[in-house]
């Protein structure tokens, strides 16, 4: 039998039907896998740092890079749908990874919870490696304390006149850099850090070889870059002060990866 019109109607409004539930079914698994729909699964915490200018496009990027949600698009299209975008402050989170997309947002404007962050300078710095740690760890710009410390706008009393860099008199240790912190505050910082200990030093012995204290200083660093084991650094130091003495070349091959600029072994 052939079917009449309004049975072919019937039919086609059928197969509609049934595409659109399994659009709709396929929708919601896909709303689902990218964090849209759904509730959170915690599992362990993760520090999320947003920097100052980053948009929300770039937030999602961050949170789908640490683990916190599942997907960045879900995250765009849960701040499309429900706005928040500017409720989401710079600064350190400490977030759940295995949030919904919903549950990030909620997290995120509750504001940062980290304060400070902690920020190593090993032993051995150089200038450029203090701001670049600086830049990686911190919001603050690496060229800009490099600038400082580099051209004399921050200056330490062990600086000779007409020395202008402060290569050698920041003092590499961990601190806790605060959010109000600036790179004239940190450099500021290190350099007084240093200047403490410092004096706690006798330097009657190294003044009888004739070095001033910011020369000892040198020397000290090309020690900290020669030696493998404290054991040697005595011996390091001897054989430098020696050829100091009498006019020989150092023969330090730290000197050389520094004018090269390039830590080498």
């Amino acid at each position: 039998m052939r079917p009449t019109r309004r049975g072919k109607i019937v039919v086609l409004l059928g197969i509609l039907a049934g595409l659109a539930a399994i659009a709709a079914v396929a929708g919601y698994f896909f709303l689902t896998s990218i964090g849209v729909v759904g509730g959170d699964d915690p599992r362990g915490s993760v520090e999320v740092h947003i920097p100052r200018g980053t948009d929300a496009s770039e937030v999602a990027n961050l949170l789908e890079e640490k683990e916190v949600i599942a997907s960045a698009l879900g995250f765009r299209i849960t701040v499309y749908l429900e706005g928040g975008a500017a409720d989401i402050l710079a600064g350190r989170y400490e977030l759940r990874r295995g949030l919904s997309a919903r549950g990030a947002l909620r997290a995120l404007a509750k504001g940062p919870q980290i304060d400070f962050v902690t920020v190593t300078f090993p032993e051995g710095s150089w200038l450029t490696d203090f701001a670049r740690v600086l830049g990686e760890k911190t919001d603050i710009p690496a060229e800009r304390f490099l600038a400082l410390v580099e051209t004399g706008e921050v200056r330490s009393k062990l600086q000779p006149e007409g020395v202008n860099s402060l290569e050698g008199l920041l003092w590499p240790a961990t601190y806790q850099i605060v959010d109000r912190d600036g790179p004239r505050s940190v450099a500021e910082r290190l350099v007084t850090e240093l200047e403490n200990r410092v004096a706690e030093i006798g330097f009657a012995s190294v003044e009888a070889t004739g070095v001033s204290e910011y020369e000892a200083i040198t020397v000290a660093s090309m020690i900290e870059a020669e030696a493998l084991v404290d054991e040697e650094r005595a011996m390091i130091a001897r054989v430098i002060y020696n050829r100091l003495q009498v006019g020989m070349p150092l023969g330090i091959d730290a000197t050389i990866s520094y004018a090269l600029g390039e830590h080498k072994s």
